[in-house]
């Protein structure tokens, strides 16, 4: 797979992150083999990164938690991608690779689970869990990745936005009431669990300290979103 065109990065980022993009890039040529190889043999995610060209370089900035080095990254991208292969079904990955959501449960009330690929921010986790009420209004999100040896990581939790004819604070009253008194990031929390639990894997969170989008290794101001809370809760 070669490298995204730079245009498309300066359009996203600027061109001093398209040329420092450019060199990590370079820099990890050693490593990405086996990501390459991963890639080869499910011909679903060739698809998919080929649809998503920038996802490769995102993930070589940043691989969920801001502490993985350059020369691990690759790797762990590779065994993310084949564990997604093995714990996945053909449909699933059919989903994902023509960019669908890929639906795992109806939860009544117009409320339902999907599994999709976090294209926006991959560096956050490659696949997300969604909770979405109705035609598509995104009521809260995870992201995680899967690492070597049966471990995974959730990237993020995060909820979704009002639009103009939804409130998102009243989608999320209506499901904490149907599913009495549970909140949507801990449905999510222990939806991931019983995956986790149905693949062997074990799961772990990264600390706000180390997420994707935390800048310069501490938790941005203006937080809103209490993980430790979170985490705590869901033990």
């Amino acid at each position: 797979f070669a490298e995204p065109p730079v245009h498309a990065m300066r359009m996203r980022s600027g061109r001093w992150a398209a040329w420092s993009a450019r060199v990590r890039w370079w820099l990890s040529a050693p490593w990405r083999q086996s990501l390459t190889s991963a890639l080869m043999i499910e011909p679903a995610w060739q698809a998919l990164v080929l649809d998503n060209p920038l996802c490769l370089r995102h993930v070589m900035r940043c691989y969920v938690d801001r502490r993985v080095p350059l020369w691990r990254r690759p790797g762990w991208a590779a065994a993310d991608f084949a564990a997604a292969s093995q714990h996945f079904s053909t449909r699933q990955k059919l989903d994902l690779a023509a960019g669908r959501e890929s639906i795992l449960l109806d939860l009544g009330e117009g409320f339902r689970l999907e599994l999709a690929f976090n294209s926006l921010y991959p560096e956050e986790g490659l696949w997300a869990l969604r909770l979405v009420h109705g035609e598509a209004t995104h009521v809260f999100q995870l992201t995680f990745s899967f690492l070597p040896h049966g471990r995974m990581l959730v990237g993020s939790v995060q909820g979704g936005a009002s639009t103009e004819t939804t409130h998102a604070l009243e989608v999320i009253k209506r499901f904490t009431k149907h599913f009495h008194g549970l909140r949507p990031q801990v449905f999510l929390v222990e939806a991931l669990g019983e995956l986790a639990q149905r693949w062997r894997q074990s799961v772990s969170f990264v600390s706000p300290r180390y997420q994707a989008k935390s800048r310069w290794y501490r938790v941005p101001k203006g937080i809103s979103f209490d993980y430790e809370a979170l985490f705590r809760d869901c033990g």
